[in-house]
């Protein structure tokens, strides 16, 4: 379970409004954690680093469901979906920067992953490899393990 979004977009706020925040993904980031990496101004991958993103989804028992509450939870699964849509395809270079790219991922894979792995996040400009060259605030004692370095 990758968290609530909710949450999620409240530490994009966070991100935001400290700035030059620097994103390391070196493993699996999937739903809320994408799109908590993508917002970091700075963003770098390992060689196993990949995302996983699927369409906003939640419980269906969320108390007294009628047709306006059923409508104002889809508009804010729809407000959500494009949030997160608006977010991946601007951290992305062209072709990677079209939101409707970014939908057709998002929207065909049910409750599943679409997964994309570290090769593409760089080939799509969204991220940078992480190499020993890399400057990073994450590493306090400037230790690089194996797995930041270029494939």
């Amino acid at each position: 379970n990758g968290g609530d979004s909710r949450s999620a977009w409240a530490i994009v706020q966070a991100i935001r409004d400290h700035r030059a925040v620097d994103g390391v993904l070196n493993s699996d980031a999937k739903s809320s954690h994408a799109i908590i990496w993508a917002a970091c101004d700075r963003r770098f991958v390992g060689r196993h680093g990949a995302i996983g993103i699927h369409a906003t989804h939640g419980s269906a028992m969320e108390g007294f469901l009628d047709c306006r509450t059923v409508q104002a939870r889809a508009d804010e699964l729809r407000s959500l979906d494009s949030r997160m849509i608006a977010l991946f395809a601007s951290r992305c270079q062209p072709p990677f920067d079209d939101a409707k790219w970014w939908a057709e991922r998002l929207y065909s894979v049910g409750q599943n992953f679409h997964m994309i792995y570290a090769d593409e996040l760089v080939e799509m400009g969204m991220a940078e490899w992480y190499t020993v060259e890399s400057p990073t605030r994450a590493s306090s004692n400037g230790h690089i393990p194996d797995w930041v370095r270029t494939p």
